[in-house]
């Protein structure tokens, strides 16, 4: 995907670490906005954030769900990887689908726990990846209809 984050406008929807995110910056991404729900480890990101200068990058300490319900913009590329066992993905993707979240060419990475069923996807989205790591699956999804 790193040809796809040049311009495009990325949600890093559980920040964590903000790999993902800083990643997506580095390579040129018009605006990256990470969410992370903990003030202590948005504190660290943002502490970040000042050492790498990254001017492109939105963080907001925030529900990634409570987020998604007031954003009106949509994305080009969606980063997945919740913390495990909560159940977030399936609500997460019905959110960015029924409030018009995503460009119509946009592509949806998702990890989940290996033993997890496939999370339920909007219609006309399915996995054009799906690979497996140990106790992690990720794939990544885009618009097949």
């Amino acid at each position: 995907m790193q040809h796809e984050l040049y311009g495009s406008r990325v949600l890093d929807a559980f920040a964590g670490s903000g790999a993902l995110g800083f990643e997506a910056a580095s390579r040129h991404a018009r605006e990256v906005v990470m969410l992370e729900r903990s003030r202590k480890v948005a504190a660290a990101l943002e502490d970040n954030l000042r050492e790498l200068h990254a001017q492109n990058v939105n963080l907001q300490c925030v529900e990634a769900l409570e987020y998604l319900a007031r954003e009106t913009e949509p994305f080009d590329i969606i980063f997945l990887d919740p913390p495990f066992g909560l159940g977030l993905i399936e609500p997460v993707l019905r959110l960015l689908d029924e409030r018009g979240l995503l460009k119509s060419d946009a592509r949806i990475y998702v990890e989940f726990e290996a033993s997890a069923p496939h999370p339920q996807l909007p219609e006309g989205w399915s996995f054009i990846r799906d690979k497996k790591a140990g106790d992690v699956r990720y794939g990544l999804l885009a618009r097949t209809g």
